[in-house]
């Protein structure tokens, strides 16, 4: 996990290095995947830009100079944000409280099929071990808004997968931002869907 390691050191070469060919990664994506949106991509930013100095990241609004984070708080707000998505108190989580162990500790008579089935698919995956385990799988997750996007590939460094991923981001700039740290190509080629501007 280089990746992680440099962000928490902040390594500025490797940073700067590697932001750099994520962003351009993203764009020859975009190119034959969206060409609307690489020719959008490929304008000058407006009202947010990506500052990269003095051992940390922030974002800067620039019709008012303002930064977004407090002075060296963009790289811990993100993985507090990518920490334990599941349970993480930034999040809202609406399910059925339906879970695997709880159907594995079940024994219901009247669903015999279904039980032993169930614990087949448990069982399998309780022994099948992959870079993605059942810990690392979120569920169908909308995201509004994507923020620097830090905290995305964040989640993607430390292997989260998601069932599916529709992200609503109305601000190119902030998208654009993104594009230095999310892997898009990887996100959308496992079903992720973009809603942009």
């Amino acid at each position: 996990m280089p990746f992680l390691k440099a962000l928490k050191s902040f390594d500025a070469p490797f940073l700067e290095k590697e932001i750099s060919k994520r962003f351009r990664d993203n764009l020859v994506f975009f190119k034959s995947y969206n060409p609307n949106l690489f020719n959008a991509l490929n304008t000058p930013f407006k009202n947010y830009q990506l500052l990269f100095e003095n051992n940390h990241f922030n974002l800067l609004h620039t019709p008012t100079n303002a930064l977004s984070y407090p002075e060296n708080q963009m790289i811990e707000t993100a993985f507090n944000m990518a920490s334990n998505p599941l349970n993480n108190p930034r999040y809202s989580l609406d399910n059925n409280h339906l879970s695997l162990h709880y159907l594995k500790t079940q024994n219901n008579p009247k669903l015999p099929l279904t039980l032993k089935a169930t614990h087949a698919i448990s069982n399998f995956l309780d022994n099948y071990q992959t870079p993605c385990s059942l810990e690392k799988f979120l569920p169908p997750t909308m995201i509004y808004g994507v923020l620097d996007g830090l905290f995305l590939a964040i989640l993607q460094a430390q292997n989260y997968r998601f069932h599916s991923l529709y992200l609503f981001e109305e601000n190119l700039d902030l998208f654009k931002i993104s594009c230095y740290f999310a892997r898009y190509e990887d996100l959308i080629i496992k079903g992720a869907k973009l809603f942009i501007q």
